[in-house]
């Protein structure tokens, strides 16, 4: 992942010799150095900033002491004012660092510290001058396709495009002696057996789980492919590193009026180049997300894209655009309180898809407790995720032989 910026009005754009300015977008300052480079920026606005840093940067709280555990119940813009004197023209840029779906006023202190303070101690860890990276060829659905393959190369059956009708109880008397497997039938009529069921809420029969399921949060999601590659979005961001394959723009949303109103939430344009290989040369894919219903969030999606090539390049066009709505949850690091299971032991529910922009890694921590229920006491932690290599494995058994 390369620079991160945010979207403003052209008149609310300083100007200045600010290396990767672009027309009616702010690059993000995502390290001492960017924020001392960057003369956008006042002298005022840059030592805030540093202080507040520093505080991110202080492990032993020594820096801290004026901060209470209740001020990170506040409004994160509440906070940056109060406590560092950062002004309103850099919260935004915070918020992007952090990726909360909400807008500056509901996002909580102790939801963005967290996330910021990962963002900055990331930067270097993968390469010179980035905190990031984006998978290549897809991402997750990619993982669940590569599951699958594995499954078959193992000796398993997978079925696509079917879906559990019923669930029946413990099989007694079966052919192989085994009381243990549960009689399940497909959607097409076919029936299985099987020790344990594993699925997402709306996988399973309501009847099967503990829960009813429960309300979920509504984000508007589009997919668009652009008729240019849109370089301007990926400068350099290190001397000797290495070429950016993907882009952040935020796009504030309205400051509501009156003292009970909602500001409107942050609207995310994700942008992979080439580099990824989901699209051709002198392309690129453009993935948006907003917190609101598919009736507000996609017309400023459409909206929010247009400004953006209207920004670095007039003549590009969207070539293809999906539009849908995704149910799920925003991101939480606890799992329930009673695990994963369903009605009994060898039901095992997953919560309802992660909503959030970036990897939640609770996923791994569900994955894992699903795993160890499954392979109950032949479970070693120190085998998680860990896999053969069978091509060094089928190379020795032919020298060998």
């Amino acid at each position: 992942m390369g620079n991160w910026w945010v979207y403003r009005d052209e008149a609310q754009v300083e100007t200045g010799s600010q290396e990767h300015a672009i027309r009616g977008l702010q690059c993000v300052p995502s390290s001492r150095e960017d924020v001392f480079a960057d003369d956008t920026l006042t002298m005022k606005s840059k030592r805030s900033l540093m202080k507040f840093l520093r505080y991110l940067g202080q492990s032993d709280g020594s820096e801290s002491s004026s901060i209470e555990e209740g001020d990170f119940d506040t409004p994160f813009s509440t906070f940056l004012r109060s406590k560092f004197q950062v002004h309103s023209d850099l919260y935004y840029p915070l918020l992007c660092l952090c990726l909360s779906p909400h807008s500056i006023s509901q996002t909580t202190a102790g939801y963005a510290l967290p996330k910021i303070k990962r963002h900055l101690q990331s930067i270097g860890v993968f390469g010179p001058g980035f905190s990031s990276l984006v998978t290549k060829w897809g991402g997750a659905s990619e993982i669940a396709q590569v599951a699958c393959r594995a499954c078959a190369v193992g000796g398993g059956v997978y079925a696509l495009n079917r879906g559990i009708r019923s669930v029946g109880p413990p099989e007694q008397g079966s052919p192989d002696g085994d009381s243990s497997l549960r009689r399940v039938c497909l959607s097409d009529g076919e029936t299985v057996c099987t020790r344990y069921i594993v699925g997402a809420p709306w996988d399973i029969p309501a009847d099967t789980q503990k829960a009813e399921l429960p309300t979920l949060t509504k984000v508007s999601r589009s997919v668009m492919i652009v008729s240019s590659p849109l370089e301007a979005l990926f400068p350099p961001i290190a001397e000797n590193g290495p070429v950016a394959a993907g882009t952040l723009v935020i796009f504030p949303g309205q400051q509501a009026a009156g003292e009970d109103a909602i500001d409107e939430p942050p609207l995310y344009l994700l942008l992979h180049s080439s580099d990824t290989g989901e699209c051709p040369f002198g392309q690129c894919i453009i993935y948006a997300s907003v917190l609101q219903p598919s009736s507000k969030g996609h017309p400023r999606i459409d909206s929010a894209v247009q400004q953006l090539l209207k920004s670095t390049d007039p003549v590009a066009e969207v070539l293809w655009k999906m539009q849908f709505t995704q149910l799920g949850d925003l991101g939480t690091d606890i799992l329930p309180k009673d695990g994963l299971a369903g009605v009994d032991s060898q039901i095992l529910v997953f919560p309802s898809p992660c909503l959030d922009l970036e990897f939640n890694d609770s996923m791994i921590d569900q994955v894992r407790h699903v795993w160890k229920d499954i392979m109950g006491a032949d479970a070693d932690e120190n085998e998680f995720l860990v896999f053969e290599n069978r091509e060094a494995a089928e190379e020795e058994n032919m020298s060998a032989s």
